[in-house]
């Protein structure tokens, strides 16, 4: 009788964790969660933005996923989902731990055990730290070299770094080159100053993905010559001034911040109704799109701007001495060998073409 009324094994390893783990933690850092107010937050983000760099690199093994149209956004989606709730934890229970101005900047957790006394937690943190920073250099070896292909394959770029080896079937020439040119870049600058630099450059390569969402869905509007989507937007740009001139009068005591905050979430709520789908039947495959365009890449793009605005003017100095570089090699070689701006020349040239032989005639 006494053996029927025992819990499951299971249920009885969760509250003896809870015991050892809550039931020994003092939560010293429980006031303050805002010192610096939403300012200092979102310099905070734009800095750590870092954190979530890497989920891309799934966008470019496109050419060896099985079904990419469907699988990649989908493990984009499970990758995001989860390493943001990790963070969300994390955050927490070290803010539970240790007092904000007591945070080492350079081993926060390892630290924050070690105050705590937990020398055992320590280890396995350092240990857990070094594999998280093997696992990035693996992912960046992994994925740049192939985004590097891409663009030697497309002509914008040297094709030496498009060459694939023989044996290994991947892009060794690009592999070997990128990562000499980032140990280079790890040996000469600091760790903050190559935080600052990644999170500038990835917020603006996310911009750019989407502002060419929105692009590459109003050409695809065009060429069908579909109306909806442009009635929608009318309706939404009416709606959005509209909106926007009733506010103004209640928004006069509002700082400047809030009442960006207060637009930006205004447009996302009249966005909700109008735009519903994920998911697009093209020729029976099912494939993911994005959904309320163009109001959801609008808004990532001005989240992105604003975090861009909150970092150090010499990142920025620094962003645009490589955004020079890149111009010149695209207008010094990229310009004239692109495979992409070549069809589409063809493409002008056979329009042309079949119009004199037409007689001038183009229907």
């Amino acid at each position: 009788m006494v053996h029927r009324l025992r819990p499951p094994h299971g249920a009885s390893t969760i509250n003896m964790v809870h015991r050892q783990v809550f039931g020994r933690t003092y939560p010293d850092g429980r006031s303050k969660f805002f010192p610096y107010g939403i300012s200092g937050a979102v310099s905070g983000a734009s800095t750590c933005f870092f954190a979530f760099i890497g989920f891309e690199a799934l966008a470019t093994a496109g050419e060896e996923a099985k079904n990419p149209h469907r699988t990649i956004p989908l493990a984009t989606f499970s990758s995001l989902a989860i390493i943001s709730v990790l963070y969300v934890l994390m955050g927490a229970s070290l803010t539970l731990m240790v007092p904000y101005d007591q945070v080492d900047p350079d081993a926060a957790f390892a630290a924050a055990f070690e105050m705590k006394g937990a020398t055992v937690a320590k280890i396995i943190m350092s240990v857990g730290a070094l594999a998280g920073m093997l696992n990035n250099l693996v992912t960046g070896a992994f994925a740049l070299p192939r985004a590097v292909y891409a663009m030697a394959d497309d002509g914008l770029i040297f094709g030496w770094f498009g060459v694939i080896n023989s044996k290994t079937k991947t892009p060794l020439n690009a592999t070997i080159a990128f990562t000499i040119i980032n140990s280079v870049l790890a040996l000469v600058f600091d760790l903050e100053a190559l935080v600052d630099f990644m999170s500038i450059g990835t917020l603006l390569a996310y911009s750019m993905v989407s502002l060419c969402v929105v692009i590459l869905r109003h050409q695809k509007m065009l060429k069908d010559g579909s109306e909806d989507e442009y009635d929608d937007g009318r309706l939404m740009g009416k709606l959005g001034k509209k909106w926007e001139k009733r506010g103004k009068n209640g928004v006069k005591t509002m700082k400047t911040g809030e009442k960006r905050g207060g637009l930006i979430f205004g447009y996302v709520c009249l966005a909700l109704p109008f735009k519903t789908g994920i998911f697009s039947n093209a020729g029976g495959i099912i494939l993911l799109v994005v959904p309320f365009v163009p109001f959801l890449p609008c808004l990532g793009l001005l989240i992105n701007v604003f975090m861009m605005v909150y970092l150090n003017l010499m990142t920025w100095i620094r962003l645009f001495v490589w955004l020079a570089i890149g111009i010149l090699i695209y207008i010094g070689y990229g310009i004239r060998h692109s495979k992409e701006a070549k069809k589409m020349k063809n493409t002008v040239v056979s329009s042309d073409m079949a119009v004199l032989k037409n007689g001038g005639n183009t229907k």
